[in-house]
């Protein structure tokens, strides 16, 4: 994610600058709107799920290390 967020400013040059830089106003339209507003939703999809698998794999490899000991 934090990939794709520090490319945030590449996209405005890219798609809506024309790939000139130089820190002036741009019009966006609003179908502009509506695809960054979607290419941020998949990436925060991408990272809940990102997030959710990094927990279930601590949790599996708590759980195992648990039951070796047999703390229980």
């Amino acid at each position: 994610m934090e990939k794709r967020a520090k490319s945030n400013p590449a996209w405005f040059v890219n798609n809506i600058q024309n790939g000139v830089d130089n820190n002036s106003y741009w019009f966006m339209s609003e179908d502009d709107f509506l695809e960054l507003k979607e290419i941020c939703e998949e990436v925060l999809e991408i990272s809940i799920l990102t997030i959710s698998i990094k927990i279930h794999i601590c949790y599996i490899m708590v759980r195992e290390t648990i039951e070796k000991k047999d703390y229980r």
